[in-house]
C-alpha cells in the first residue's frame, strides 16, 4: 500500500489546492496521491462531524473572498504552516473560516481535529499550492497514519445527509493501489485520474469502496472524468494491469459513468478483493455510457453490471446522490447537477 491522503471532510474537496505525496521508489517526485473517503470511522463505526472544505478557486477568486488568515512560506502571511492556521481557527465555529494558502510546497502532514469545523482551505491554483507528506507504510508508519491530510471525528451524529457527502471537481489524482478508498457518498466530476507504476508483482486498483451496510447511501461516483496512465506507466506497456476498482466492503458501490477510460483498463475491468470474509455477491459496481478504448464492457467480470437507462443512471448524479443542488451553489464553484 502507498501513502494515502485522508479527505474525510464532509462537504466538498475541489481541485485547485492540489495534495501530492513525494517520490517513493520507482515514482517521480510529486505524483503519488490518494483519497480516503470516510463517512463511517473504520474502527468505531461512528459518523464524522467535520465540515472541512477544500474549495476549487483561482488566485483571482481568492482575492475577492473574505479571507480570515493567510498561509505563506515566505513569511508574508499570518502563518508559514498550514497546520498553524488550522490550529488558530476557533473551535466549533458557527461560520465558515477561510484560510488562504499561497503558492508553494508545504511539506507537512496536516490534521483537522473534531472541534475545528466549517473550515475552507483556498489555494492559489492546482499547479501552485501543494501539500506534501512523506509518511509511508514502508517507513514503518501504520496505514491509517500515513495520510497527508487527516480529518477525523468520533461519536457525533450528523442529522443532515449533505454533511456526509463529498464533491470533488477538476482534481488531478495520482496513485497505484486503492488510491481512492473509504466509505462516504462521494462524487468526482471532471477529474483526471492517473495510474502510476506499481511495485513489482502489484496491480493497479483505482478505487476501493467500503460500504458494509446495504442501508447506507454511500458510494464512489466517477462522472465525466478521465482515467488514464501516467507517462511512466505508458512506457511499461502491458507489464502492469490496471483495474477500475475492487470491493473493500461486501456492499461496496462504485459507479463510473460518462467518463473516458483509456486502454490501461483491461477487459475484465474490476478485481475481487479476495481473502476470508470478502464477497462480491452483493456489491454494486456499474458503468454507464463511458467512452474510450478501455470502456468496452465485453468481457467484464460477471458480478459487475452495465447501466442501460438514463433513469437508473440519474440516481448517481450530483443532484440525486449527494443532494448537491441544496448546498453546492452556495459554495460558488463550477458544477453540473445531472447527466451530460
Amino acid at each position: 500500500m502507498f501513502c494515502r491522503m485522508n479527505v474525510g471532510w464532509n462537504m466538498i474537496a475541489g481541485g485547485n489546492l492540489k495534495t501530492v505525496l513525494p517520490a517513493m521508489r520507482c515514482h517521480p517526485p510529486g505524483l503519488v496521491t490518494a483519497l480516503y473517503l470516510q463517512q463511517i470511522d473504520r474502527w468505531h463505526a461512528e459518523l464524522l462531524a467535520i465540515v472541512l472544505l477544500m474549495i476549487l478557486c483561482t488566485s483571482a477568486h481568492s482575492q475577492i473572498m473574505d479571507i480570515d488568515v493567510t498561509v505563506a512560506k515566505d513569511g508574508s502571511g499570518n502563518f508559514s504552516k498550514v497546520q498553524e492556521a488550522i490550529n488558530h481557527a476557533s473551535n466549533f465555529s458557527p461560520r465558515r473560516y477561510k484560510i488562504q494558502i499561497r503558492e508553494g510546497i508545504y511539506n507537512e502532514n496536516i490534521t483537522v481535529p473534531e472541534h475545528k469545523i466549517n473550515l475552507m482551505l483556498v489555494g492559489d491554483g492546482m499547479d501552485k499550492t501543494t501539500i506534501s507528506g512523506n509518511r509511508s507504510t514502508a517507513g514503518g508508519t501504520p496505514m491509517y497514519q500515513t495520510v497527508t491530510a487527516d480529518a477525523t471525528s468520533k461519536g457525533i451524529k450528523i442529522p443532515f445527509t449533505r454533511r456526509e457527502s463529498q464533491f470533488f471537481r477538476d482534481c488531478e489524482i495520482y496513485g497505484t493501489v486503492d488510491f481512492i478508498f473509504g466509505d462516504s457518498s462521494a462524487v468526482f466530476q471532471n477529474c483526471i485520474i492517473y495510474a502510476l507504476n506499481p511495485l513489482v508483482l502489484q496491480k493497479n486498483t483505482i478505487t476501493a469502496q467500503k460500504r458494509e451496510d446495504p442501508k447506507e447511501n454511500s458510494g464512489i461516483i466517477i462522472h465525466n472524468c478521465t482515467i488514464m496512465a501516467s507517462p511512466e506507466l505508458c512506457q511499461q506497456g502491458s507489464k502492469f494491469k490496471t483495474f477500475l476498482g475492487r470491493p473493500w466492503g461486501n456492499f461496496s458501490r462504485t459507479i463510473i459513468m460518462q467518463s473516458f477510460l483509456d486502454n490501461l483498463i483491461g477487459p475484465s475491468g474490476w478485481l475481487e478483493w479476495g481473502g476470508k470474509g470478502h464477497s462480491v455477491d452483493k456489491v454494486d459496481f456499474a458503468e454507464y455510457e463511458n467512452r474510450g478504448p478501455g470502456a468496452s464492457t465485453v468481457g467484464r467480470v460477471k458480478w459487475a453490471r452495465v447501466i442501460n437507462s438514463s433513469g437508473e443512471a440519474t440516481k448517481f448524479t450530483v443532484r440525486n446522490f449527494i443532494d448537491g443542488n441544496t448546498w453546492i451553489p452556495s459554495i460558488g464553484i463550477p458544477y453540473f447537477l445531472d447527466l451530460m
